[in-house]
């Protein structure tokens, strides 16, 4: 699990300082891939509405990223987005299937949505 938390951490941080490119190097390749022009849509409407991600010390916080065993070797995961009214109303939601064999570089983290 600390590997899937800094995992997400990194990402928070690379959408936090609007590196797309680089946020999108940081999940797992999906069908449809998560390209830097994907990762700046789809995090627009938070922008709109918030302004800013947050990266601070109380957004790298446990209790903001939530990892839910669905199966053998199978979680949800989820991080909270901070923002600066405390709306926090918006996340990253992803998979990690830990039975597909990958190499020690690869991210384990299947980013699914950015939603509220």
């Amino acid at each position: 699990s600390a590997r899937v938390r800094a995992e997400l951490h990194r990402l928070v941080k690379a959408l936090a300082q609007s590196d797309f490119a680089q946020a999108a190097s940081l999940v797992r390749s999906s069908d449809p891939p998560w390209s830097a022009e994907r990762l700046q849509a789809e995090l627009a409407p938070f922008l709109a509405a918030h302004g800013r991600v947050l990266f601070t010390p109380p957004a790298r916080q446990p209790t903001f990223t939530v990892l839910d065993k669905t199966g053998e070797h199978l979680y949800r995961v989820r991080q909270v987005l901070l923002d600066d009214v405390d709306d926090n109303d918006w996340f990253l939601e992803g998979t990690v299937d830990l039975t597909v064999r990958q190499a020690n570089d690869e991210p384990l983290v299947e980013l699914l949505a950015i939603r509220s």
